[in-house]
């Protein structure tokens, strides 16, 4: 399992590339993936899952369920690249308005350009 932990509030934008990208690029290697996430849009949480192909929408929450206000995804993935799936957190941080990127090989590629920003990696 990989957890990825983004810094700062996501747009509705960046969560739908994201599950996008996730979808279309990893796939059936996509085992499950749960997590809350932060929308800047409505200053809440949002539960977020997902299996394979198919993510379900987001769940507005009321309120957070701590203080850590952190958006956190886990993913248990089979035959993927954990470097790509580290790197598609960058997706997250996308203004409202934007397009995806065309795929996770071209995030993973900036990302490795640029280094990391606003993402704490845990294993």
């Amino acid at each position: 399992a990989t957890c990825l932990t983004v810094t700062h509030a996501v747009s509705w934008a960046g969560l739908a590339a994201w599950t996008d990208l996730m979808r279309e690029f990893c796939g059936a290697r996509l085992l499950r993936c749960k997590g809350i996430v932060h929308i800047a849009e409505i200053d809440r949480p949002v539960v977020v899952h997902g299996v394979q192909h198919v993510f379900d929408a987001p769940v507005p929450l009321a309120g957070w369920p701590s203080e850590d206000h952190r958006s956190r995804l886990v993913c248990i993935t089979r035959d993927f690249d954990e470097a790509v799936l580290r790197a598609s957190a960058r997706v997250l941080a996308l203004p409202a308005g934007s397009q995806r990127p065309m795929s996770l090989d071209a995030v993973a590629r900036e990302a490795a350009l640029e280094g990391s920003n606003n993402l704490e990696e845990h294993a």
